[in-house]
């Protein structure tokens, strides 16, 4: 194992989960999709928590973060910027900017397959291991919203539990089998808790895949 390989790519991923953060909020506030917004603010959050244990692990290695930004995490948010903008209309901004954030996942899953080749630390290796686990489960996630795979991960956020079993009766009435529906309570979900700024009233997310 080698601490200055260690130091090197866990100083890289720090900066590739940084560039993460602020591309999924950047996106969060393009989509004007409550309940999308919800989950892209939740990965913005994970990436950071993310960031601060690479943070944790570069410093106990001997090393120090890196105060210059990703350069082309600085071309990935600024295009996402450009091709929302230019968009016409919600539905192709909410397009377009998942389009974006599955190339970002892209990237981030083959530098941690990178990282992964790496002769790291035993401390490290297991850091990065369950990190990975957390950024493919997202780029799973991501792909789905974009539609990429045979199935396609559809997010609504509502206000109140009796309008989430509306929506729910209203998706069995056309034929969407319960296996394909979920509903999270967001005031019991701590994945969710504190990450949303809108109305204080929203108690029910429905998530229909």
């Amino acid at each position: 194992m080698s601490n200055q390989e260690t130091i090197r790519t866990l100083q890289q991923l720090h900066k590739l989960c940084k560039a993460g953060e602020r591309g999924f909020n950047i996106i969060a506030k393009t989509v004007n999709n409550r309940g999308l917004k919800l989950m892209l603010k939740t990965y913005a959050q994970q990436r950071r928590q993310m960031a601060d244990a690479l943070a944790t692990q570069i410093a106990a290695a001997g090393g120090t973060i890196p105060s210059r930004r990703s350069f082309r995490g600085m071309i990935h948010r600024g295009r996402i910027a450009i091709m929302t903008t230019l968009a016409i209309g919600p539905m192709e901004t909410e397009n377009v900017a998942l389009k974006e954030a599955v190339l970002g996942e892209k990237t981030a899953v083959a530098a941690y397959q990178n990282a992964l080749k790496k002769n790291l630390t035993p401390e490290a290796k297991t850091l990065v291991e369950q990190q990975f686990a957390q950024i493919q489960a997202v780029s799973q996630k991501v792909n789905e919203l974009r539609g990429v795979s045979s199935d396609r991960l559809v997010v609504r956020l509502f206000n109140s539990e009796q309008d989430a079993a509306t929506a729910v009766s209203a998706l069995a009435n056309m034929n969407f089998s319960q296996d394909t529906i979920e509903t999270i309570n967001l005031s019991q979900a701590n994945e969710f808790n504190g990450r949303y700024n809108g109305e204080k009233a929203v108690t029910k997310e429905a998530t229909i895949s």
